[in-house]
């Protein structure tokens, strides 16, 4: 449970195991489940004009499910212990003792003598320093033209900070309703208006607001779905998100910056984690790799998958994870290339339970091309030891001579236990291949020096147009990258982006923008000279 006064956001939360009567340091960040809130009575303060501090409330009906001497649930660090007092039938049970982890924001109160299953009355009373601070799970505070005294004082609650603002069970299953109550200076309004909300005035300088709607409020819901969006075509939102978002998730996705997609958090600070931006890019690249993997069932999959989900949302069912998605599209897996026995859940668990990405090298000898999956780029695993990194790849390949860019089906994969990866007889030893059509795949690839002559060759004296403008950009992004690691030289790629005066297309010259960000700091230095005046547009 948890509550905003201004708006709300997400929090996400793992599976709940089942817990015991144990130390902080046995039971992790995890909540017991022997002790369950039923309502809550919050009320906040804000004592002071200034709006630097308040003083809060929380009374919490609860309902001990088995006999128990300890109470756990998040607080803040700032709570009046002589406050805290328990009671049940006219019977008030004061803690001999509590306990507060400070990282994690988890309160456990000892009481001397086993409490009984039944329901009881939780009080705490506690105070807050807002300060002038912006910074996330607190207020932040913005004054205009400080002569009028003008103020505003939004909250800036995210993920799992609600229990830096009152004591609660901030975890997604401790479903409850709540009642809140604001105190503040008679000049403050409240925003937005709330229409359940009752309003006194007393004669002294503060008034109150009560949210009470105790049948109904227990989630709030924390994010507006835009539905039915539809871009202006000129605009051409997925080729810059191919160049802006795929590209710059190749850029953070290394061995060790970027976490898997799924993986188990144990503390408070791994889930602040998942908010990450890297999370928040990966998800979709991945996606619409998927998406051209499956092929137009994609949509409709993503629609009976959300609806199915909606529908069991309130109820405990293991489908609603991963693999009851990758079932639905292994129903429709359309893919000649596929076998009957491949499994969409296989294929899938490469990508989401690894980070970093890989890397497709191609090698020529004459007319024969080799296309395999670098074994020189490695992953974290849950050890914290380095693995080889090997996934299941499709791939997608056009020549100089079809020049369709459209057919983004994969033609072929490799897997991970193909470590010859596949072959391709060219018609011309002076023939050449564009490696991931559109960059639907989530992977880098590497020319051979031959090929990428060949391919820069054909963008300077060609109809450099005919070639995707899509891999236009990412050959540039790619080779640039490989530059930098030290495998290309400079050169080869000072060859290739000679052609660039030809450009017209805003997205085929993203990446070079990107590049020159990158480099931007090495240009005052006087060794960047020769890079400066060798190279010229010609």
């Amino acid at each position: 449970m948890w509550y905003n006064v201004y708006y709300c956001d997400t929090y996400i939360q793992g599976e709940h195991r089942s817990t015991e009567n144990k130390s902080y340091q046995e039971l992790g960040y995890r909540l017991s489940k022997d002790v369950v809130p039923l309502h809550y009575d919050i009320t906040l303060d804000f004592i002071s004009e200034r709006l630097d501090i308040l003083s809060g409330k929380c009374k919490i009906d609860v309902e001990s499910l088995k006999s128990t001497s300890n109470i756990r649930l998040h607080s803040p660090d700032t709570i009046e212990e002589s406050s805290i007092k328990l009671a049940m039938n006219g019977t008030t049970y004061k803690p001999i003792n509590k306990t507060h982890s400070k990282e994690e924001n988890v309160l456990d109160l000892y009481f001397e003598d086993q409490l009984s299953p039944g329901r009881y009355s939780l009080t705490i009373h506690y105070s807050k320093d807002i300060g002038d601070d912006k910074k996330e799970g607190d207020f932040f505070k913005i004054i205009f033209k400080p002569a009028t005294r003008n103020r505003w004082l939004a909250t800036n609650i995210n993920s799992v900070e609600a229990r830096k603002w009152f004591p609660c069970w901030d975890e997604p299953e401790f479903k409850t309703t709540f009642n809140f109550t604001f105190y503040h200076h008679r000049r403050f309004k409240i925003w937005p208006a709330l229409p359940n909300a009752s309003h006194t005035e007393y004669t002294s300088y503060s008034a109150s607001c009560e949210l009470h709607k105790v049948n109904e409020d227990n989630t709030i819901l924390s994010r507006a779905p835009v539905e039915n969006y539809v871009s202006f075509s000129k605009w051409r939102l997925l080729d810059l998100f191919v160049v802006q978002v795929q590209q710059d998730c190749l850029r953070l996705d290394t061995d060790s910056t970027m976490k898997p997609l799924l993986y188990e958090v144990q503390t408070s600070s791994e889930i602040k984690s998942l908010f990450s931006f890297p999370i928040y890019v990966k998800a979709p690249v991945i996606l619409r790799m998927v998406q051209h993997i499956i092929g137009h069932e994609f949509q409709e999959i993503i629609k009976n998958y959300l609806k199915y989900y909606m529908m069991q949302v309130n109820k405990t069912n293991p489908k609603l994870g991963p693999d009851y998605l990758w079932s639905m599209m292994q129903v429709n897996k359309k893919n000649p290339k596929l076998s009957n026995h491949t499994h969409m859940k296989d294929i899938m668990e490469t990508w989401i339970t690894r980070n970093n990405h890989p890397i497709v090298h191609i090698r020529r000898n004459g007319s024969m091309l080799f296309i395999r999956q670098s074994e020189k780029e490695f992953y974290i695993d849950d050890k914290g030891n380095a693995q080889v990194l090997r996934h299941w790849l499709p791939i997608t390949f056009t020549t100089w001579e079809q020049l369709d860019f459209n057919d983004t089906t994969p033609h072929h994969w490799i897997t991970p236990e193909n470590s010859t990866g596949i072959s391709v007889r060219l018609t011309s030893k002076k023939g050449w291949i564009i490696l991931n059509l559109q960059q639907t795949g989530y992977y880098r690839v590497k020319y051979d020096k031959k090929s990428l002559k060949l391919i820069a060759k054909y963008l300077k004296v060609k109809e450099y147009e005919k070639i995707h403008v899509l891999n236009r950009a990412q050959i540039i992004d790619d080779t640039y990258y490989f530059v930098k690691s030290g495998v290309i030289p400079y050169t080869t790629f000072q060859n290739l982006i000679s052609y660039l005066h030809r450009e017209r297309d805003y997205v085929a010259w993203y990446p070079m923008f990107q590049i020159f960000r990158d480099i931007s700091s090495f240009l005052p230095v006087e060794k960047s000279v020769t890079l400066k005046v060798s190279h010229t547009f010609s």
